[in-house]
């Protein structure tokens, strides 16, 4: 009887609901991409790990990561504006229109990204380390910064303009496979790099991968017979609450590793690299989800389609709860030799943190899409405070527990800020919208049915 009310209670929380042959076509070819780019960057870190101390790895990992935050910094929340805006232009045929657009987006974000290279010059003139790195680490990682905001908002301006394979290659799939192909031939060539041929080698993979995307930008959006396209409101105005969530959600990611850099360093802070690293892994069911059925959760939303839209939400979030739950428990029983043996006995640390940042994300799954089903509903702005109160008490539970429990104290902190997305994100969907995006009846979510 227990196990028959069980079943009553889910299928009343998860009306049946079907994926088109549409949607399962794209997102069986963002997983194929989001897959064997996560190989590549995977396989990069293995043998990086390989190559190096858990210290310099842990550094290597350190720059990239700030590298990372400071792109999404300045790209300046074009990149969603860039998809909205051309699909709409494009629809039009208003091409010329698209690309000036994206001339404005591209400045912008260039401007934006020369201030850290400013920094990091200082730095190096001033022959001053910052967070235990090296400033000429840092000037390299800041060129990355520059070509790297350049390449996301050219491959967002191809998603906008229904270029999806080409909008996503090079982010997703072509710069990791090729800075793992150019490592292992530096390093056959010439023998074990250093870290800041590495940073190099990711320095020219930066600019190859712009130019191609600047290239089929301007390929894709060249016609002989356009309109002049419908008179859009001033851009930044759109753009920074889209920015402003894009770096929090950045931040609630990379915040770890920095105070890790800040207050540990040394051999913990690769154990907590290599965490990171294999949580990219368990995350990509979790991101395929989120980037393929965003779309959905908008039009369902203006079509008033609200009993679909809350059979998908709570599918979802059961999917996401059982695959994720899987990886807990086989991280659980086989942990720290799947990580001994993919980095080596010196990494076997890594384990635990990397287990803490699973349940964070098994915390996370059970709201589903949460933090896209406020976006896709014109409720950024509520997501924005979320993301404010998460990542804040993400730090401060960081300054307090890093000292304490090192790379594990990071993964735990991970755990409060991802819970607290989650749920709030849930709260606001049931108050502001009147929909579960839990497959569980939380409390409070009676009338949300």
């Amino acid at each position: 009887m227990a196990w028959q009310a069980m079943q009553a209670r889910l299928r009343s929380a998860i009306p049946a609901f079907r994926l088109d042959g549409r949607a399962l076509l794209s997102m069986a070819a963002s997983l194929a991409l989001r897959i064997a780019g996560l190989l590549g960057t995977f396989g990069l870190g293995l043998v990086l790990a390989r190559l190096w101390s858990p210290a310099d790895f842990g550094i290597y990992g350190l720059v990239i990561s700030v590298a990372a935050l400071a792109t999404t910094f300045c790209q300046l929340g074009t990149p969603q504006l860039a998809v909205r805006e051309f699909a709409v232009l494009a629809s039009e045929n208003a091409l010329a229109a698209v690309r000036a657009r994206s001339g404005t987006f591209q400045s912008a974000s260039l401007l934006a990204s020369l201030v850290p290279v400013g920094l990091a010059a200082i730095l190096l003139l001033l022959d001053q380390p910052f967070l235990n790195v090296e400033p000429r680490h840092w000037l390299i990682g800041s060129l990355l910064n520059v070509l790297a905001v350049q390449t996301v908002v050219l491959s967002a301006g191809l998603r906008g303009v229904g270029q999806m394979t080409q909008g996503q290659f090079m982010d997703i799939l072509g710069r990791p496979v090729a800075a793992l192909t150019l490592v292992l031939v530096a390093w056959l060539a010439f023998g074990r790099p250093d870290i800041g041929s590495v940073l190099m080698i990711q320095l020219v993979v930066a600019f190859a991968a712009a130019a191609i995307c600047q290239y089929w930008f301007l390929r894709a959006t060249r016609s002989t017979d356009q309109t002049s396209g419908a008179v859009r409101k001033p851009w930044l105005s759109a753009a920074i609450p889209l920015g402003v969530v894009d770096v929090l959600r950045q931040l609630d990611g990379t915040y770890g590793l920095i105070l890790m850099g800040w207050l540990v360093a040394g051999t913990e802070l690769g154990w907590f690299r290599v965490a990171l690293a294999c949580a990219a892994l368990i995350n990509m069911p979790i991101s395929v989800f989120h980037v393929v059925l965003a779309p959905r959760l908008a039009v369902l939303f203006r079509n008033g389609g609200e009993g679909e839209l809350q059979a998908l939400l709570g599918k979802v979030s059961l999917m996401l709860t059982a695959i994720c739950g899987a990886i807990v428990l086989v991280l659980a029983l086989f942990g720290e030799a799947l990580v001994t043996l993919a980095f080596g006995a010196p990494y076997a640390g890594a384990a635990q943190p990397l287990l803490v940042i699973a349940i964070a994300q098994l915390a996370f799954s059970l709201f589903g899409m949460g933090p896209i089903l406020l976006l896709m509903t014109d409720l950024e702005r509520p997501l924005t405070v979320i993301y404010v109160i998460a990542v804040l008490g993400g730090i401060v539970a960081a300054l307090a527990l890093i000292p304490i429990y090192g790379a594990v104290g990071a993964a735990l902190a991970q755990l409060v800020s991802l819970t607290v997305v989650g749920a709030a994100s849930d709260l606001v969907a049931r108050r502001r919208l009147g929909l579960r995006v839990s497959w569980l009846r939380l409390p409070g979510s009676a009338s949300a049915a």
